[in-house]
């Protein structure tokens, strides 16, 4: 009997400790919801072949066999993977893990709509999460307010709640709280890129490029092909143009061509000398 429950996966995945939540799905009994994290889990540290093995060995055996296969079809969605045309609109209304999936690939896409349309009628705190992250896409900040209200109140001191807070003081120009918060989630739980990350960008709102460096190291020691991190390094460098400096800022860049050249930062990044030289 596994010590472990569907909060410590949850919680782990949320906050990016992904290894820490593979270990712990591999010791409790396969549910849908633990084979969901340790999926997630494997796919945010780019496993790849761990990810296909997974997917393949829970698709023959839950999926396939499953007279009550909807509550594994979120399989078929990884499996299409994130640039699939996956037809949605036969999802099950109570699959929850599969919509949540469909929901990141149309915001990733920029059709935040369709994203929210997918899980507004949940009202979990991963949902939540959810619905804020695409709201604050939509630069729709009185929204993301209005729905992590929502989470407080069901929940205040549970660690997405609080990320979620972080995130969205982030948002609001409050990068002295949103620091406080990811700080004390690191100290409580453990440090991950992810939790650097939000303090990083806290620290670059506060204009505190010292310990907005000191941070991002930190991010890229944990992970070294965080692109969130490499984006952030190639900001913090810019703020000092010194010959030095500027081969790291293009090191870093292409690091990050590499690992993701379809990047839109990079996108954002190359329009810059066509529209200065229009």
């Amino acid at each position: 009997m596994s010590d472990y429950s569907l909060q410590d996966l949850e919680r782990d995945f949320y906050l990016g400790s992904y290894q820490t939540c593979i270990n712990k799905a591999n010791l409790m009994p396969a549910t849908p919801d633990s084979i969901y994290y340790l999926c997630l889990s494997y796919r945010s540290m780019k496993k790849q072949d761990n990810l296909e093995r997974e997917l393949e060995k829970s698709s023959s055996k839950y999926l396939d066999n499953d007279d009550d296969s909807h509550d594994w079809t979120f399989l078929k969605v990884l499996k299409q993977g994130a640039e699939s045309n996956f037809d949605n609109k036969n999802l099950d209304q109570d699959d929850e893990r599969s919509r949540l999936l469909m929901s990141a690939v149309y915001a990733n896409r920029k059709e935040l709509v369709k994203a929210l349309q997918l899980v507004d009628h949940f009202d979990t705190l991963r949902s939540s999460h959810a619905k804020i992250t695409t709201y604050i896409m939509m630069h729709r900040l009185d929204l993301a307010e209005r729905q992590l209200a929502k989470m407080q109140k069901k929940d205040e001191q549970n660690p997405i709640t609080e990320l979620t807070s972080a995130v969205v003081l982030l948002a609001n120009d409050n990068p002295t709280q949103a620091w406080r918060l990811a700080l004390s989630l690191s100290e409580r739980y453990r440090p991950t890129p992810l939790l650097n990350n939000l303090q990083t960008a806290s620290a670059l709102g506060l204009s505190d490029y010292d310990s907005a460096k000191q941070l991002c190291e930190g991010s890229l020691d944990m992970d070294n092909d965080n692109i969130e991190a490499l984006i952030n390094m190639v900001h913090i460098l810019s703020k000092s143009r010194t010959p030095t400096q500027a081969a790291l800022i293009e090191r870093n860049l292409e690091r990050l061509r590499d690992l993701s050249p379809d990047h839109e930062y990079l996108k954002e990044l190359d329009s810059i000398p066509t529209e200065m030289a229009a």
